[in-house]
């Protein structure tokens, strides 16, 4: 059976796979792999202001408890927050500055064991911006794997596991519980409020915020960039910098042969904290 939304432009197509359809300019794809779930789709037009194109979509699921939410973005940022519904919401935007532009973007939203929910641009992409926000709910513990080439990605909630990996961009955590861990190549990581952060890694760039009621132990790294860090649990803490400086009020530095290393505290929890190139400054 075949319905044809003519104000959308949208051929929209059921079997017994799940949903599929696809806009008649090649905008959007979308394949929803179900059996027995609840899915809610909303559709939108083209906005056209401020000298850009926007085109805005959404859709929504009932997901099991330990499903995964894997989002793939590659220029633009991800958001996760919690609500109050039982489904998981994904919305997303298109920003670019031609309707060509928008009509050159694929977003491909699959459902199998979870959401899987890809942005797929053009080679010549640099105006053309791909935004999620992800709204979870508060109930359920759910696999997380997002990733961006070039964004931000902001954790404000959610349980369970998460993987965050940015290329060049940053990630701001501010509340996810669970095991999260968070690797970028080049950016910021900002830690503000979160109890899961298990793992934290820059090669090139600044780890800041503050580390508070930790449920696990923690190890925090650079290859080249500076680590700014308020801790306010009772840990185990260790520090080491090849070349850097340390800067621990009352705490004294050990100069050893290829590095400046000190350890201190007492708590159930270790941190780790490490730079290979970089300064790293801790209050309490």
């Amino acid at each position: 059976m075949v319905f044809l939304l003519t104000e959308l432009k949208t051929a929209v197509c059921f079997s017994r796979i799940g949903i599929f359809w696809i806009s008649a300019k090649g905008v959007l794809v979308l394949r929803l792999h179900a059996s027995s779930i609840a899915v809610s789709i909303v559709l939108a037009g083209v906005i056209h202001a401020d000298d850009l194109y926007t085109m805005e979509e959404s859709f929504s699921v009932v997901p099991e408890n330990g499903s995964n939410i894997i989002i793939e973005n590659i220029n633009g940022d991800i958001v996760i927050e919690e609500w109050s519904s039982e489904n998981v919401l994904v919305e997303y935007s298109i920003k670019a500055e031609s309707l060509r532009e928008i009509e050159s973007v694929i977003v491909e939203c699959l459902y199998i064991d979870g959401i899987i929910c890809s942005a797929i641009l053009p080679d010549d992409n640099d105006s053309i911006i791909v935004d999620f926000h992800v709204s979870l709910p508060e109930s359920l513990n759910l696999n997380l794997v997002l990733f961006t080439a070039n964004g931000c990605i902001a954790m404000n909630s959610g349980s369970g596991t998460s993987l965050v990996e940015i290329l060049d961009g940053s990630a701001v955590l501010d509340g996810f519980d669970g095991n999260l861990t968070v690797n970028i190549v080049s950016g910021v990581i900002d830690i503000r409020n979160t109890t899961g952060l298990s793992v934290a890694n820059i090669i090139s760039g600044t780890i800041k915020g503050t580390i508070s009621n930790i449920e696990d132990n923690i190890a925090i790294s650079t290859v080249s960039g500076d680590i700014d860090l308020v801790i306010e649990n009772e840990s185990f803490i260790t520090v080491t910098t090849m070349s850097g400086e340390i800067d621990i009020p009352g705490v004294e530095v050990q100069q050893e042969l290829y590095c400046k290393s000190v350890e201190f505290g007492d708590g159930e929890f270790k941190i780790d904290i490490s730079t290979v190139s970089g300064d790293i400054r801790i209050r309490f």
